[in-house]
């Protein structure tokens, strides 16, 4: 390396980490997003300024864990930043890790795929896979996403707008 070093950032609680730190840094708009989940319930989504380190917002993330990157889709005219998660796939806000919508799903090790208005994600440990649609409700409430599917077919998604779901 013959660059110059701008900036380091050391995290706090590297002892709690599963294995390491297991998703890579995304940029998105002006912000260096780093998705670090650990045990001991100290997960965190950290939001960098890109050319100097300085932490713009955090959030805490409880819960699911995940050893995957994250993906930034554009649905419905929001961002969403897509995270697979433990049995469970994560819609959450990139501009400040507020968790937008959820569903249940097969294992942690993937990152979706987003194409065509779907969603596609699996265990990644040879089980099922599920696709989502992508919906953003009006109201701007979470909600679980309920998906529908056996045996690797499809046979519908459907979103329930009447059971909030926080965690």
């Amino acid at each position: 390396f013959s660059g110059k070093l701008a900036w380091n950032q050391e995290l706090s609680d590297w002892q709690a980490f599963d294995v390491a730190i297991a998703s890579s840094p995304i940029l998105h708009r002006g912000q260096l997003l780093v998705l670090a989940d650990r045990n001991q319930k100290k997960s965190t989504l950290t939001a960098y300024e890109p050319a100097t380190g300085k932490v713009l917002w955090e959030s805490k993330r409880t819960g699911a864990f995940t050893h995957t990157t994250p993906v930034v889709i554009e649905a419905a005219g929001k961002s969403q930043l897509l995270v697979t998660a433990s049995n469970e796939l994560q819609s959450l806000d990139p501009a400040n890790g507020d968790k937008l919508w959820w569903c249940k799903t097969p294992g942690d090790v993937t990152s979706p795929v987003f194409a065509g208005g779907l969603i596609y994600t699996d265990s990644g440990r040879g089980g099922p896979g599920i696709l989502v649609g992508t919906v953003w409700p009006e109201d701007g409430k979470v909600y679980n996403a309920v998906v529908l599917a056996d045996a690797g077919k499809i046979t519908g998604v459907r979103f329930k707008v009447d059971l909030p779901n926080y965690g």
